[in-house]
């Protein structure tokens, strides 16, 4: 910090912890985020990590909304042509402990399907998750695919944008050196289980969680096999 001088040398001093005032406070995951996580996307997160230190952020160009404001704003756009629209984002974050620094967001977004992606299965790289059990109506069963640094839930949501076929709404994560090295094998559920309570919520807030199919809460996760 850089202090002009200005005749008195005594003016140049700041009162005891004025710099480390101005610093995020290290907060408890279910604290982050507007509390976004809830209770078991916040002890998600603490595995993940190995620790339970962590504050907001601000990013260029990335505004964290809370969940009303969110759902209102992804009321209003409209289905894109192919691929993703644009991103909504509901919680920047990064860790505060002892180990090296991580960062993490997670955003929502309407997405067109494309040829392919029902064919669901686990990879050498992302494991892949029904979250719902399929029935055989041509309903879309939430789904989720994920690594050790990012992942993503999908569901429908048949509102605004939604109601177009073939559009779902998506909630992703993308981190960077969030997981530790004694995680990283776990890592791709909790990234999973970290989603979920959000992609959950933020159904209620569009006013489409039955027809989401997200389960109300996540029991035993198995990996769907990959392609034969």
């Amino acid at each position: 910090m850089v202090l002009a001088v200005s005749g008195c040398s005594g003016s140049t001093e700041e009162p005891d912890g004025a710099a480390s005032s101005t610093q995020p406070q290290a907060r408890p995951p279910s604290e982050i985020c507007g509390g976004v996580l809830g209770a078991s996307g916040a002890a998600a997160l603490a595995k993940v990590r190995g620790s339970e230190l962590f504050d907001d952020v601000d990013r260029d160009g990335m505004r964290e909304l809370p969940l009303p404001q969110a759902a209102e704003s992804l009321r209003t756009e409209a289905a894109p042509n192919a691929g993703n629209g644009k991103s909504t984002y509901l919680c920047l974050a990064r860790t505060r402990d002892q180990f090296a620094v991580g960062s993490f967001d997670i955003s929502a977004k309407w997405r067109r399907l494309k040829p392919g992606d029902e064919e669901r299965a686990s990879s050498k790289t992302r494991s892949a998750y029904d979250l719902a059990e399929k029935t055989g109506q041509s309903r879309f069963v939430p789904y989720a695919s994920a690594s050790a640094a990012s992942g993503t839930v999908m569901f429908s949501c048949p509102v605004a944008a939604g109601r177009e076929e073939g559009v779902v709404l998506a909630v992703d994560m993308m981190s960077f050196t969030l997981a530790r090295s004694n995680t990283v094998g776990k890592a791709p559920e909790l990234l999973v289980r970290v989603m979920h309570p959000i992609a959950k919520s933020l159904a209620q807030q569009m006013g489409c969680l039955t027809e989401s199919q997200m389960p109300t809460t996540l029991g035993e996760l198995t990996p769907l096999p990959p392609v034969k």
